[in-house]
């Protein structure tokens, strides 16, 4: 066989040799501090003391790639809203897949709401992915990132070394 030949049909069989790879790809998040409120749809009150709680997750099966392990994937948070219904978390801009869920084992109310980087960066009011047909009240779920403060360097104080 020609050396050209022989190229023509290494380039032709690497799409067939790659499929199937297995990988352990690196998450390069940040992380922020977010207010998050939730408050009931219908009379627009806060909902005090509900425990919420953050989860991460990566779809394992890509089209060409076995994802087996993220590096640096965060970890799942839990917390409770206070009486204004607010709590402020350390949320992870994740590129994969995130999610934020009302706990509905220890109250009255159940919800699930997808989150994406754009949300965790800039804020947004989020509806529920599912209709609770009038056995749980509807709420929605406010994110509001807090502005990182300049470190003195940034603000130009000579006087930090």
């Amino acid at each position: 066989m020609s050396i050209r030949l022989r190229l023509l049909a290494l380039v032709l069989s690497l799409p067939a040799l790659t499929v199937g790879c297995i990988c352990a790809p690196t998450s390069w998040h940040t992380t922020r501090d977010v207010t998050i409120t939730v408050t009931e749809v219908q009379t627009g009150k806060p909902v005090a003391c509900v425990p919420i709680r953050v989860v991460y997750w990566h779809d394992a099966v890509t089209p060409l790639v076995l994802i087996v392990h993220v590096f640096r994937e965060p970890r799942e948070i839990t917390a409770e809203t206070d009486e204004n219904g607010q709590v402020v978390l350390p949320l992870a801009d994740y590129r994969f897949g995130m999610f934020l869920e009302v706990d509905p084992e220890r109250t009255h109310y159940h919800a699930r709401f997808d989150l994406d980087k754009a949300t965790v960066r800039y804020g947004g009011v989020l509806a529920q992915d599912f209709p609770s047909f009038g056995l749980f009240p509807s709420i929605a779920v406010r994110l509001e990132p807090l502005r990182k403060t300049k470190s003195p360097l940034a603000l130009g104080d000579a006087s930090v070394r």
